[in-house]
């Protein structure tokens, strides 16, 4: 017994009259081929339902448009806040509220704002952490976690600004905290799966769990965001540096309505993961997101080398320390790139 032929049909061939052939082929985006339609076009088409699950990709030159370049800041309070909202994406690194407090001090203002006072809120990590499947540290306050993922996250509160910071994770962050080589080497069950991520993004070979898993984690948050004595919700806005920066860029812009997130050196979106935000959010994407890059760092600037590449948001790009800075020094100790910039563009602006 013939073996290939156990459970099959043969094809069946349409054929096609001398007529059928003889029509011009119809152009369009199957080009020439014909395709019979079905009965339920109405109902169930092919263009609805791209449509409805947001599978149009992008093209190339739309891409292009969503990182929108503008110059660094030089007024003191938004120096002064960029210094902050650095050393709140490098927390999954460092996990140092003083080194944020420290940041608080460039460019201080004479009266207390309250800009520098957070902690981590184990509470709100409680109620959203089983809503994206993931673990929270029972020594570190604040924190979840995925080993089969990668992702880590911060939950952070500044009860005086009403104001609530999800912050992710990026490359090497994990149970350990330290260095560059010190994190890699002790969080490398983390990086094996972080390094996934990145290069699935980066080859648009598909949406990486983390980034669905941070999108969960920011619906869930919003939907139990503590409140004031008067019921109005504390507000949220997201962090992350490289990976987590990416993280926080995807899933601000996938709610409804998105939410403000300030990214530092983040990688770039694919094609696929930009294409899954609604375009009505990608719009408004230079409005909501910041994005702020050490100059000639090659994670954010993979998509010279990759095509579909891109952020979404307003990108500013700050000049390194040191002419000389390794690519991983401008990466990797951003936060001293940055309050470096920070201290000194306000007073070589007054000169």
């Amino acid at each position: 017994m013939d073996r290939f032929k156990l459970g099959r049909k043969p094809a069946q061939y349409q054929r096609f009259s001398e007529t059928e052939a003889s029509k011009p082929a119809k152009a369009g985006i199957l080009g020439r081929w014909r395709i019979k339609p079905f009965k339920n076009r109405g109902k169930h088409s092919p263009q609805k339902t791209s449509l409805q699950k947001n599978n149009v990709k992008l093209k190339q030159r739309e891409i292009r448009k969503l990182a929108v370049a503008n110059k660094p800041p030089t007024d003191p309070k938004t120096l002064r806040s960029m210094a902050i909202d650095a050393q709140l994406a490098a927390y999954p690194y460092h996990r140092s509220l003083e080194k944020i407090h420290q940041a608080g001090e460039i460019h201080a203002p004479e009266k207390e704002d309250f800009a520098t006072q957070w902690d981590p809120s184990s509470e709100l990590a409680e109620l959203i952490a089983s809503d994206a499947g993931l673990t929270i540290s029972s020594e570190e306050p604040g924190f979840l976690y995925d080993r089969n993922s990668g992702l880590t996250a911060y939950v952070l509160i500044n009860a005086q600004l009403q104001e609530v910071r999800l912050v992710f994770g990026g490359t090497t962050s994990g149970l350990s905290q330290g260095d560059f080589l010190e994190r890699s080497r002790k969080n490398f069950k983390f990086s094996g799966k972080q390094w996934k991520a990145n290069i699935k993004n980066m080859l648009g070979r598909g949406i990486p769990d983390s980034f669905i898993q941070a999108k969960v984690l920011t619906a869930s948050l919003l939907e139990k965001m503590p409140s004031t004595l008067e019921g109005k919700p504390f507000k949220l806005k997201l962090n992350g540096h490289s990976k987590g920066g990416a993280e926080a860029n995807y899933a601000a812009l996938s709610m409804t309505p998105p939410v403000q997130a300030v990214c530092f050196s983040s990688s770039e979106l694919s094609r696929k993961a930009l294409s899954d935000i609604p375009r009505e959010n990608l719009a408004q994407a230079s409005q909501l997101v910041t994005h702020y890059n050490v100059s000639k760092d090659l994670v954010a600037n993979t998509g010279r080398i990759f095509r579909g590449l891109s952020q979404a948001g307003k990108v500013m790009t700050i000049p390194a320390k040191y002419a000389y800075s390794s690519l991983l020094d401008r990466h990797d100790k951003f936060t001293r790139h940055i309050e470096h910039y920070a201290r000194n563009a306000a007073s070589q602006t007054s000169n």
